[in-house]
């Protein structure tokens, strides 16, 4: 009777170990995917602003005095 219950413990454990193993298997495939996506999201941005830049130098300057201005806004009391 002893061995019985010894061995489905270590049945259990083993069941536990596999769960606890594909649970941090899986973790890792969507922190991979959401790293994957931060880059690409991040290059895409990077891009469409140099692009921005590059061909309308003006419009990109009165942007970054538009939010710089807002930005002191909110900091600044009533």
């Amino acid at each position: 009777m002893a061995n019985r219950g010894q061995e489905q413990r270590f049945g259990q454990e083993q069941g536990f170990e596999r769960a606890v193993g594909e649970a941090k298997r899986q973790a890792s495939n969507v922190a991979d995917a959401a790293s994957d996506a931060a880059r690409q999201t991040a290059n895409s941005f990077e891009k469409a602003a140099r692009e921005i830049i590059e061909n309308q130098p003006y419009t990109a300057v009165g942007i970054a005095l538009a939010i710089g201005w807002l930005l002191g806004r909110m900091h600044r009391p009533l």
